[in-house]
């Protein structure tokens, strides 16, 4: 019988011998004072091309070390299961671990039994689906976790249970719902919370009574409704969702990002705009439409973005309350002017942005209340004239102006440009180096009937011709065109679904005839109205000629161009 127990012994020494896998000097570089994952410069150790296979998990015996006070980093390796007691040997002296790009896809429980002393574990860039109950059980000390860029679908209620977490990043994974009490046992740690890119539909209560939450960034997820006066959070990004109602902002709240989401109306966000204390605010990319009564409250706002909306006018009491307001950005929109009044209450307004919209005019008594602006961008309006001097008697902080975009006249542009310049304020150049510029920015000469090609108007449709035209819808159908058989239906389908009105409809939609100066002749503009409606009828004309051929023969004319594959539509 003793026999048989010596034999058992040896037995079971030799299984435990084969489960553990000593780190030889070929497998580990030492690293003296590199940054760990905190960035913190200390000692530490390399270990590299280890590969294992994933149904033979190891334990690792780490070799001497001259410090107690180290970080461990594992590159070009491969341990697809992390075993019970992995780092079974020496983890006291262990600090912070970086398993990243290991290809782990498995983490069995206690695994990180031992690491008492451990800080900072990154796990990013693996093949982790499921995070289990008490996963990182045993880490008491643990206060930095990364599972960014994992595969990871479900997380257990218990899965942080025991650990003071002070940052937690699950950004870049496949997360559809969260439990209630996943984050239980961090309520007052967790400082930073990162749920980025994941496929979250709703928030429920998760992040109630959090008293330390600092940053929590929720962006491009599926979120539509949200509570966020239940996140006492100080920095909050959710960007990039379809968040149609959110509950109003939370107390700490300083800085909340909404940018392109499906709101409607600021007044969603509810009436604790009344004194609030945020400071930036970005409602970019929504459905907004306003009123007189929108920013009300907002007495500390420093930064408000609400480019790309579907705002048209702007009341003149809309800004009253935004004393402190340093950047506006109401780009992209369809504002057409501003009334008197409207900047009387902006005394710190530094930057604004006012280009995309539809402006003719820059209404300089409207901004001279703005005496600290420095910046200003009005690209891409309608703006076809300025009076320089008469700006900036009434705006003379301006230090720097964008101006691309609009219908300027050369010579009127250059008289900008070369007063800006005088007065060392900067002018943003433009890109339209192959048309007639200055300086970059577009422009037109007053003389149509000699010098047509240098006209905007023309210039644009000459451009459109070489470069839009065959990236349009239309030019790819026929370029793609399928067969016969299927020809009709597809020209169908073009005409319903995928012709795109951005192309050359949108040229002509937005066509703005210039007049000239009162010293203009008439015929000169009558001939220019001629010659843009021959232009518009000689290609209304040819393409319905095409499109009545096509009808009346479809087949020929697909063996038609069949014989003429090389010739460019």
């Amino acid at each position: 019988m003793r026999k048989v127990f010596l034999h058992l012994g040896a037995l079971l020494s030799a299984v435990i011998a084969q489960d553990t896998y000593t780190i030889s000097s070929d497998h580990k570089t030492l690293e003296y004072w590199k940054e760990d994952c905190v960035g913190k410069r200390r000692m530490g150790m390399r270990i590299h091309d280890l590969f294992f296979e994933e149904k033979q998990p190891k334990k690792l015996s780490f070799p001497e070390f001259c410090c107690s006070d180290y970080y461990i980093i594992f590159s070009n390796s491969s341990i697809p299961t992390l075993t019970t007691s992995s780092f079974g040997t020496r983890p006291t002296y262990i600090v912070d671990m970086m398993l990243n790009n290991t290809n782990i896809s498995k983490i069995l429980p206690n695994t990180f039994n031992g690491l008492d002393h451990l800080n900072c574990l990154d796990l990013s860039n693996n093949k982790l689906g499921v995070i289990g109950n008490e996963t990182f059980s045993g880490l008491k000390r643990l206060h930095i976790l990364n599972l960014s860029n994992n595969e990871i679908q479900l997380i257990h209620n218990d899965s942080f249970k025991g650990i003071a977490l002070e940052k937690i990043y699950l950004q870049n994974n496949m997360i559809s719902f969260l439990g209630d009490s996943v984050f239980s046992f961090q309520k007052v740690s967790l400082s930073v919370i990162d749920l980025s890119r994941n496929v979250l539909t709703k928030i429920n209560n998760i992040f109630t009574q959090m008293t330390s939450l600092d940053k929590i960034d929720l962006s491009h997820n599926n979120i539509e409704m949200i509570n966020i006066s239940s996140i006492n959070c100080i920095i909050m990004y959710l960007r990039n969702n379809s968040i149609t109602e959110t509950g109003a902002i939370a107390e700490r709240t300083r800085i909340l990002d909404f940018n392109n989401n499906n709101l409607k109306s600021i007044e969603v966000l509810g009436s604790t705009f009344i004194d609030s204390l945020i400071l930036k605010l970005n409602l970019g990319r929504n459905e907004i439409e306003l009123n007189d009564n929108s920013l009300v409250g907002l007495n500390n706002l420093t930064h408000l973005h609400l480019d790309n909306n579907k705002i048209k006018k702007i009341s003149n009491i809309l800004f009253r309350n935004l004393k402190s307001l340093i950047f506006l950005d109401i780009s992209h929109n369809n504002i057409v002017q501003f009334t008197y009044g409207t900047f009387d209450h902006l005394k710190n307004l530094q930057f604004l942005n006012l280009s995309h919209n539809e402006f003719t005019q820059l209404q300089s008594h409207v901004l001279s209340p703005v005496q600290k602006l420095s910046e200003l961008d009005i690209r891409n309006n309608r703006i076809d004239k300025l009076d320089i001097k008469t700006f900036f008697y009434h705006c003379s902080g301006v230090k720097k102006i964008d101006l691309d975009g609009n219908f300027w006249k050369c010579k009127d542009l250059t008289n900008v440009v070369t007063y800006c310049q005088s007065k060392s304020i900067e002018v943003v150049g433009g890109s339209s180096t192959d048309l007639e510029n200055v300086r970059g920015i577009q422009c037109y000469n007053d003389d149509f009937l000699s010098k047509s090609n240098s006209n905007p108007k023309n210039s644009a449709f000459l451009d459109f011709l070489k470069k839009d035209f065959e990236k349009s819808h239309f030019y790819e159908y026929f370029k793609k065109y399928g067969d016969g058989d299927s020809l009709n239906d597809s020209l169908l389908n073009f005409f319903n679904e995928e012709y795109n009105p951005n192309d050359l409809i949108k040229y002509f939609k937005n066509l703005r005839l210039h007049n000239g100066d009162e010293s203009e002749s008439s015929s000169e503009n009558v001939i220019y109205g001629l010659s843009l409606f021959v232009l518009v009828l000689i290609f209304i004309t040819v393409f319905t000629m095409f499109v009545l051929m096509f009808v009346k023969n479809p087949f020929k004319l697909t063996r038609n161009i069949n014989l003429q594959e090389n010739v460019e539509l």
